[in-house]
Order: C-alpha cells, then sequence, then structure tokens
C-alpha cells in the first residue's frame, strides 16, 4: 500500500510541474537559454520583466531575482514555491494571477529584432559602405586627374 502511495504522491508532483511549466508559458515566461550547462532545471524570464525563474524537475518553482516574493505567507524561503502538498499549487496559481501579461510589442520585440533591425542595419551598412567606396573612387580621380 505504501508503494502504491508513494506513486500517486510521484505522479502527482510531476503532473504539477507539467501544469506549471505550461502556466508560465501561457503567462509570458520563455526558457532563458543561456544557461546550457545546467540540465536538471529550466531557467525562464519573463518578456515583460517578471522575475527570473528557476523550475526544478519536482515542480519547485525558485525566484532568481533578489527581492522577488513567491510565497508571502512563509516566514522563510518566500522566494520559492514549492511542490509538496496540494495546497501549494493553490499558492502557485495565487502568485501567477499576479504576474502581469507582456505586451504586444515586449512579446514581438525577438521577431522585430531577428527580421527588421538586424536586416535593415546590414542594408544600412552596405549602402553606407557603397558609399564611401564611390566617395574614395571620386576623390582619386580628382586627385590624379582620371
Amino acid at each position: 500500500m505504501d508503494d502504491w502511495k508513494r506513486d500517486q504522491e510521484q505522479d502527482r508532483r510531476e503532473t504539477e510541474t507539467f501544469r506549471r511549466m505550461h502556466r508560465l508559458i501561457k503567462r509570458g515566461y520563455r526558457l532563458d537559454t543561456a544557461y546550457t550547462a545546467v540540465e536538471d532545471a529550466f531557467w525562464l524570464e519573463h518578456l515583460g520583466g517578471g522575475p527570473r525563474l528557476i523550475l526544478y524537475p519536482s515542480g519547485m518553482v525558485v525566484a532568481i531575482n533578489e527581492g522577488a516574493i513567491l510565497s508571502p505567507k512563509r516566514k522563510h524561503d518566500q522566494d520559492r514555491i514549492f511542490n509538496l502538498e496540494l495546497n501549494d499549487a493553490k499558492d502557485f496559481d495565487h502568485w501567477l494571477r499576479g504576474v502581469r501579461l507582456p505586451s504586444w510589442k515586449e512579446r514581438t520585440a525577438a521577431v522585430r529584432e531577428k527580421y527588421i533591425w538586424q536586416p535593415g542595419c546590414l542594408i544600412l551598412m552596405l549602402v553606407a559602405c557603397f558609399g564611401v567606396s564611390k566617395l574614395i573612387e571620386a576623390g582619386w580621380k580628382a586627385l590624379t586627374g582620371s
């Protein structure tokens, strides 16, 4: 019977971990791929400037930003939400409701940079190089008289 209870609790925790990941993504969090060496947790950053988080396989959510409070009811470890009890899911949902959704401008910033600003700057640089080369060529012709 103890094995069955332990398996049920493990299933609940795994399900809650995936639920948390989906809810965080819907609320504007994205994977922070800068931490590629860390393979035992997901590092998340909010597109709208919310607290940076770590989501562990156990379902525990920890805020990286100093001073970020996820569990104001706790005396200790206010920067984290555990996944040890059923009430922890309620605490997570309550905290997540307070995280603002990113604006359209914040959500599309990476796409605009990749497809508009970078190609635009490249074209501008090529036009400037072409113009400078024409100026140099004209100056050389004026100096040499050819």
